[in-house]
């Protein structure tokens, strides 16, 4: 069963719009992505501030950022929260490759209190979404 072929596009130009440079060191991101998943704070949080652009890469084949693959993972408020604070307010509503944010995640996963967080910390995303 073929899927229909708008699933297969993502008219998000914004959020298309990056180069992946194949001569990059990025040995960071399977660590990044293995801690993410394991709620490991200490090794993420080492990550991301020794590799700026870590906060905002695409770490798997469907271009989800951290936000998102630790809200798929399920990791707590406390640990959304801390990954938040790195994240400048753009970056909130960074998707995937399905137009999908943390926001979301979050709302599909019925996390009302991580959806509160982010309207709260970043009041300005409702600016980068385009509903």
């Amino acid at each position: 069963m073929e899927l229909p072929e708008s699933r297969l596009i993502n008219n998000n130009i914004t959020n298309m719009d990056y180069i992946v440079n194949v001569d990059d060191d990025q040995s960071w991101s399977l660590p990044l992505y293995k801690a993410l998943i394991q709620g490991n704070w200490e090794i993420v949080e080492r990550i991301i501030k020794q590799e700026r652009e870590a906060i905002t890469a695409r770490l798997t084949a469907f271009a989800e950022t951290p936000l998102l693959v630790a809200v798929k993972g399920g990791q707590g408020l406390p640990f959304i929260k801390k990954l938040v604070d790195f994240m400048p307010p753009e970056a909130l509503a960074l998707t995937d490759y399905f137009g999908n944010t943390g926001l979301h995640a979050v709302a599909v996963l019925g996390n009302v209190q991580a959806a509160k967080l982010f309207v709260r910390k970043k009041r300005r995303i409702a600016k980068y979404l385009e509903y």
